[in-house]
């Protein structure tokens, strides 16, 4: 039996579909606008995707497949699968969960407990996140930023309402919360090339990577 999973991480819908084939040939007999317009194929367990993919990075390879063997048989409020790319290398354990969008790293068997406790508390795990996927990388940067100080904040209370650059170089991110329509502010700055860090196990020679910095974050 084959599994087809749709996923729509959008940040204002997010669902996971699931499609069981007998063949690859049956994925040309489904009709999917109408199928993703209805519940029936929805999943009833939030994916979690782990990086094994060994022959890319031995780190992946390792940490990865080490994870899931720990997880596959035992995680309960997760759909546990192996998945062969989600970069950030040098971070194994690399993981994703859908639909919500979010990636973690250096995730391992003592530490996912806090990472499936913010899960299901509708919170990000900010010592373990790498950003979710709808996001910019100054986005990601500023949610990271609002989840630290406000972490009794739920995620899916909260909206994108925009990035743009200030007068003085600064990146503003500003975030709705839906249930009380404060608005949050966050204020970053941006340093180019500010890290050099070896990005892969595989790497000879260290890459650069940008730093960013919180200025502050208002609520109004």
């Amino acid at each position: 039996m084959l599994k087809l999973y749709i996923a729509l991480t959008k940040s204002s819908e997010k669902k996971v579909f699931e499609f069981s084939l007998d063949s690859y040939d049956k994925i040309l007999t489904i009709d999917f606008e109408k199928a993703l317009k209805t519940s029936d194929h929805l999943c009833a367990k939030p994916l979690l995707l782990i990086c094994t993919h060994g022959s890319y990075d031995k780190c992946c390879g390792t940490k990865g497949k080490q994870l899931y063997n720990n997880l596959c048989s035992i995680e309960k409020d997760f759909d546990v699968w192996q998945t062969s790319h989600l970069g950030g290398h040098r971070l194994a354990s690399n993981i994703l969960l859908l639909p919500e969008g979010t990636y973690y790293g250096r995730v391992d068997e003592n530490n996912f407990s806090k990472l499936k406790d913010s899960h299901l508390k509708n919170r990000l795990c900010t010592e373990l996140l790498r950003g979710r996927c709808f996001y910019s990388s100054e986005e990601q940067a500023a949610e990271y930023f609002l989840a630290e100080q406000y972490n009794d904040t739920k995620i899916s209370d909260l909206t994108l309402k925009g990035t743009s650059r200030t007068d003085s170089g600064h990146i503003e991110t500003v975030f709705i919360n839906r249930q009380d329509n404060s608005v949050y502010n966050v204020l970053i700055d941006k340093k180019d090339n500010a890290v050099e860090v070896i990005a892969s196990c595989k790497d000879k020679y260290k890459k650069f990577f940008p730093q960013y910095d919180l200025i502050n974050i208002t609520r109004g």
